[in-house]
C-alpha cells in the first residue's frame, strides 16, 4: 500500500519519488544503479537470443530531464531507507517472536583476487556454507 505521503506502509512497496529516482539514474556510487540493472538485463537477454545486440545504457537513459528537475524536489527525501522505529524492538518481543532477529557473524575466506569460494583455500567453507543454510530455515523471512 502506499501511504498518504508515497512512502512504504507496512512493509509494502512504494511508488518511487524524485529523491529514489535521482539516485537510481544519475548517482554512479549507489550500488544498484539504473546502467547495472540495464547491463544485467542486456546480457541475460542477449545469453537467451532474446537480442542480438546490447544498447549502452547511456542512449536510453535521459539523465538532463532528471537533472533538470533537482531544484523543484529539492526537498523531497528518500522514502525507501527505512526509518529507524526505537521501539519496534520491543513490539517483536511482545508478540512472542513474530519478527524474530537472528544475529550471527561468520566469516569465509577467499584466496587473493579471486571471487570463488575454494573449500581447498579455507576448509570451513562447507560446514559454514551449511550451518547458514540451516539457520536460514529456522528464522522466517531469511
Amino acid at each position: 500500500m502506499v501511504g498518504k505521503d508515497g512512502g512504504v506502509a507496512e512493509g509494502d512497496a512504494h511508488l518511487t519519488n524524485y529523491r529514489e529516482n535521482a539516485k537510481f539514474f544519475l548517482i554512479p556510487s549507489t550500488p544498484r544503479t539504473s546502467e547495472v540493472v540495464w547491463n544485467s538485463a542486456s546480457t541475460i537477454y542477449k545469453s537467451l537470443g532474446a537480442i542480438s545486440t546490447t544498447v549502452p545504457a547511456a542512449k536510453v537513459k535521459a539523465s538532463s530531464v532528471l537533472g533538470a528537475m533537482s531544484e523543484t524536489y529539492k526537498d523531497v527525501r528518500d522514502l525507501s531507507q527505512p526509518t529507524f522505529k526505537p521501539d519496534a524492538l520491543m513490539k517483536m518481543s511482545a508478540e512472542g517472536g513474530a519478527g524474530q532477529i537472528l544475529t550471527k557473524a561468520v566469516m569465509i575466506s577467499f584466496e587473493p583476487n579471486k571471487s570463488v569460494l575454494n573449500p581447498e583455500y579455507d576448509a570451513t567453507i562447507p560446514g559454514t556454507l551449511e550451518e547458514i543454510g540451516k539457520l536460514a530455515g529456522r528464522f522466517g523471512n531469511a
